[in-house]
Formats: structure tokens, sequence, C-alpha cells
């Protein structure tokens, strides 16, 4: 049996705040049994001052890696778009084999910052899902689990792939779309990342594939944000990666006043850093930058954090519930300045996002000399 003392807990699929909790691990399985007050806690337990959660980093495009901060000077389109953007000539002239390698690097970086599942859009100019695959199977297993989407019609197809990202639903036979959408793919697409792209009408053509899950939303409208919500669409936001190419700044305003259900991806591994923490702090910001100080704002970055991002991979959220593992349960201890302003915060869901990072995190799995240490 392992006993954790935490002073603030997210517990449940809501994320409720609960102080002084003692986490009870069971020693023959790894779950967590029970949640308790501290007080029930040994005075021998190690002490924490948050539990939550492992985030979800809900896009990126891993094998980026290899050049960071590449074509800083040049347009969005320039830099990444199909075929003869400058990144896509660049995947093809490093080998899929090169790129595959730069793939599992950043999921190993991902598990280090305590990330348990992230979706990698695979473009064709870096060999698809398969090299990758072919990497995954050699290994003894990655503490985050990687959802490979790959893109119909291109010299791989989808072999090896979990789901299909789209760079645009513009660009594909809608009728094959939803063929594969009824046989269980999941469908991830870029939308209105620019003001163009929203022009083109990329968002109906999303809507009728039947995506799951739009990617950036740079330029929808409230009325393009109620057609997610009523669709069930998870919207995806980058703002780092946004605000960097210059296309605008995501509706986080507007998206929480609607009620659609968020996620975060940090975009591109050559521009961006790869904690989803970070993405969801400028998130924060943009919110009250666009006129929201509601209460209600930081519960509601946190759920797609922590939860909503999950369901966008077609995973079940891990949550601090009796039957969680280990690797799914994340401390982090504080100290000094920020120790005390958590301490004395008037809105620890605020505070959180302001000072929680990855590299600050870490599984209880990983502390017990138990199941599964991030690689």
């Amino acid at each position: 049996m392992l006993s954790v003392r935490v002073d603030y807990a997210l517990v449940g699929r809501e994320l409720e705040a609960r102080e002084a909790v003692c986490l009870v691990f069971d020693g023959s399985d790894g779950r967590l049994s029970s949640i308790s007050s501290s007080s029930s806690c040994p005075e021998s337990s190690p002490k924490f001052t948050i539990a939550v959660p492992p985030s979800v980093n809900a896009h990126i495009h891993s094998s980026d890696v290899q050049w960071p901060e590449v074509g800083n000077d040049l347009s969005l389109e320039e830099l990444v778009a199909p075929p003869r953007g400058l990144k896509h000539l660049l995947l093809q002239q490093a080998g899929e084999r090169a790129c595959a390698e730069a793939a599992v690097g950043v999921y190993r970086a991902l598990g280090r910052m305590v990330v348990r599942a992230a979706a990698d859009f695979r473009e064709p100019a870096a060999g698809g899902c398969l090299p990758v695959r072919e990497i995954l199977a050699t290994l003894g297993g990655l503490y985050t689990r990687v959802v490979l989407m790959g893109r119909p019609g291109d010299p791989y197809g989808l072999e090896g792939c979990d789901g299909i990202g789209l760079n645009s639903p513009l660009d594909v036979d809608p009728k094959r779309m939803r063929l594969l959408k009824k046989s269980g793919m999941r469908i991830h697409a870029h939308v209105a990342e620019t003001r163009e792209m929203r022009l083109e009408g990329d968002l109906e053509a999303a809507l009728d594939i039947g995506v799951d899950t739009v990617i950036h939303g740079t330029h929808l409208s409230r009325e393009d944000l109620e057609l997610l919500r009523e669709h069930g669409v998870t919207l995806v936001l980058s703002p780092r990666s946004n605000m960097w190419h210059g296309v605008g700044l995501p509706p986080v305003a507007e998206a929480y006043r609607v009620g659609v259900k968020i996620a975060f991806g940090t975009d591109n591994a050559a521009w961006n850093m790869l904690d989803p923490w970070d993405e969801a702090r400028q998130a924060m910001l943009v919110a009250r930058l666009q006129g929201v100080k509601d209460p209600g704002l930081p519960h509601y970055i946190l759920k797609g954090l922590l939860s909503w991002g999950y369901e966008a991979l077609g995973m079940e959220p891990p949550a601090l519930a009796e039957g969680a593992d280990m690797c799914s349960v994340a401390l982090m201890r504080l100290e000094g300045y920020e120790a005390g302003l958590f301490r004395r915060s008037f809105s620890r869901y605020y505070t959180l996002l302001k000072i929680a990072r990855g590299d600050l995190l870490q599984p209880v799995c990983t502390i017990s000399g138990g199941l599964l240490e991030p690689a």
C-alpha cells in the first residue's frame, strides 16, 4: 500500500477541488483504493501540494522537431502548405527513418512532461504512420499513448494509423471520408486556421464528412461555434501557434460562452514547446483579453486540458477516483514563492493554471518504484 498526502486535489471527472486529502493506492494492483481526509494518512506518507490527472496534447506535428525555428520569416502557407511548403520539402529530404525517430523522441519528451496521450498528424512527406508504428513496436512502452493520424490518399494510405488527420477537409473525397468514418476511424481536421480557409467553406466541408475534432478554428464565428456544439465536435486550440504565425487569436471567450468542448494542442514541434499546460495558460489569457472574467473560466480551461482532450482522441479521460491507476495520477510539490501564492490564492483554479508545468509534475508510479516510468 502507498499513501500520499496532498494539500489540493482535482477529484473525479468534473475536477472537483478538494483540500487536505489522503490518496491510498493498493499494493497489489497499483490502483487508487480510497480518497479520504489527509488526517487518515500515516505520518510517514510523502506530502505534495497538488494532485491532478495528467494532461493530453490533442494536436502535434512531431517530425518538425528536426528544424527548430526554420522559416521564421515565412508565411504560414509558405511554411506548411502541402506539398511544396518548406517543412514538407525538409521532411521528404530527411527520409522516413529520420522522421520516425524524431517523432519517437518527441513522444519521450511528452512523457517527461507527464502528458498521458497525444494525437500526432503524420504527413505523407514523413512516411505516414507505419515507420513510427514499427519503431514503437520495438519499445517496451512509453508513458504517452500516441494516436497516429494519417492522411487517406497519400502514397502510404492509412496503414499503421489510428485515425485520420486532414490538412483541410476541402482536399478529400467526402464520400470516402464518410465511409471511413462509418468504419470507426476518428477524423481530425484543420479548420479556419486562416480567414481565407474559412471563406473557402472548410467548416461546412468538415461537418459534412462528420469530423470529430476541429483543429485551430481561429476564425470561427459564434454561429460556427454553436454548430460545433450541436454536432458534438471538439475544438482543439493552439493559441501560441496562431500568434507565432500571425494568423489571429482563437475565439476562446466565445467558445466558453457557447459551451463548446475544447482541448489543447501544441501544434508544430519546430516552433512551439510541447507542454500543453503552456497552451492552456495562453488560452486563459486570450479569453480574458477577449472580455471573459467569469469565475468559471479557469475550470473550463482545465476541463479541456485534463479531460475533454482525451475524449477527442477516443479515450476515457483519467480521473482521480477509486480504480485509477498510479500512472494516471500526477503530483506536484511547490515550495517557497509558488507555494505561498497557491496557499493564499483567492482562486486556486486560476493559480494552478498560472503555476503548473509538465516538468513540475510526477506520476505516482514513478515515486512508488512501480508500474511504468516515463521513458
